[in-house]
């Protein structure tokens, strides 16, 4: 079997078990507490500091390493009927490129998230990063 759809499989599996389940299997692999965070986020992050660190191969390496990583999530595609880019301007005159994502059912007024991409475009980019924000919208938001 390949050891990334096993390495799923498991994950998958394991993210399953009731959240006081991963609590208890995410403190034995923490080695600082996150007991504050939810318990399938907890459980994610703790699973993530057995694998090899993004800055301990090459850069190929780091960019497969981290492709692999978000293929675990396993998340499905979600489609927006509203994505649109916006050009804004900067103060050095330069503009920068913001991209609006919006749920078909959205009210005219409605909570919003502000995303920033924080990585350098060495290991991931834009590309990478459509997914998680394109599902954010759809997100429930109880603080809102």
């Amino acid at each position: 079997m390949n050891p990334a759809v096993f390495e799923r499989g498991a994950v998958r599996a394991l993210m399953s078990l009731p959240g006081a389940v991963l609590d208890k299997l995410s403190a034995g692999l923490e080695t600082h507490s996150r007991s504050h965070l939810d318990s399938r986020l907890r459980f994610l992050l703790a699973l993530s500091g057995a694998k090899p660190t993004l800055d301990s191969g090459t850069v190929e390496q780091a960019r497969r390493l981290y492709r692999d990583v978000i293929n675990l999530l396993d998340v499905a595609p979600v489609p927006l009927p509203v994505v649109v880019d916006h050009q804004v301007p900067l103060d050095d005159g330069s503009q920068m490129r913001v991209r609006r994502y919006r749920p078909a059912l959205a009210p005219r007024v409605a909570p919003a998230i502000l995303f920033f991409h924080g990585g350098g475009f060495t290991v991931g980019g834009w590309m990478s990063t459509i997914a998680c924000a394109a599902t954010l919208p759809t997100v429930p938001m109880p603080w809102c």
